[in-house]
């Protein structure tokens, strides 16, 4: 159990956060594109939790998003991700 939470929280230290503080009555359009690269494995384990084959895999991803605020009490938007995984 604590691996899991020095794991969760090495993740919280390195994902990206944005922050934006807009006035309330603020309207307007944002465009963000963000993009990012790891790795994962694919584990085969034996019924007893044994690992049998660990593979590590690469891959790249992008994420980008609109969003468009026409008046204060409603947000419009399109949000995309979309993951590269790198095959041997």
């Amino acid at each position: 159990m604590k691996r899991i939470a020095n794991r969760l929280v090495c993740f919280l230290l390195l994902a990206p956060i944005p922050i934006g503080i807009l006035p309330i009555d603020s309207t307007g359009t944002k465009v963000t594109v963000t993009g990012g690269f790891g790795q994962f494995a694919d584990v085969t384990r034996d019924c007893s939790g044994g690992v049998i084959y660990a593979d590590k895999k690469p891959f790249n991803e992008i994420n980008a998003s609109i969003t468009h605020k026409p008046h204060r009490n409603l947000e419009l938007g399109l949000k995309t991700s979309n993951i590269f995984a790198k095959h041997p």
